[in-house]
Formats: structure tokens, C-alpha cells, sequence
């Protein structure tokens, strides 16, 4: 597993599985599990207090989709990567020559 910097999950099971699976590869035990009460952080500690992983809770955001999102994700399902594409990528241009040093 990769070294993980920030990830987004669901529940705070599989937030604390993802941390579960990453230390179990670790060298460092973890020795004390602490709970902030202001922001409800967990930080998993190693025995010198330093910290080895944390789980922050966060409110999801569920961002209203417009129409044409919406549309080109459907064709996406469908196999058509054409509009999605559009949505991100603006038209072709010629890009301007470097100079060769």
C-alpha cells in the first residue's frame, strides 16, 4: 500500500480499516489512540507520541450537478467519452513553437 497522505471515505470503519491495513507494515507499533473532543481527530501514536496516522471527520459534499455533467456521465456509462471530454478539455489549439536551444 502506497504511503497515504489524505483520502476521503465513507464511515469511520473503513477509515479506520485503510489506517489499520497501512500500520500493519509499518515497523512502529502503535501505543496509544487519542480522540480530540473540539474536531473528533483520531491519531494513532507511536510509543515516542509521534503521530502515525490520523482520521479527521468531515460533512460530505454533495454538489448540485448540471444537466450537461449529469448527460456526459450517462454517456460515459455508455461508453461514449466525447462529451465528458468536452466538459474538461477546450478545443484544440496550435500550440505555439519553442525555440530549439
Amino acid at each position: 500500500m502506497p504511503n497515504i497522505t489524505e483520502l476521503l471515505c465513507e464511515t469511520l470503519a473503513s477509515a479506520a480499516q485503510l489506517v489499520r491495513q497501512h500500520l500493519s507494515k509499518r515497523a512502529r507499533p502503535v501505543w496509544h489512540v487519542n480522540r480530540d473532543a473540539t474536531d473528533g481527530e483520531l491519531s494513532f501514536l507511536s510509543g515516542e507520541d509521534m503521530v502515525l496516522a490520523s482520521i479527521l471527520p468531515c460533512e460530505p459534499t454533495e454538489p448540485e450537478v448540471e444537466p450537461s455533467v449529469e448527460a456526459a456521465c450517462a454517456a460515459l456509462i455508455n461508453g461514449d467519452k466525447l462529451a465528458l471530454r468536452r466538459l474538461f478539455v477546450g478545443p484544440t489549439v496550435a500550440r505555439p513553437e519553442r525555440p530549439v536551444a
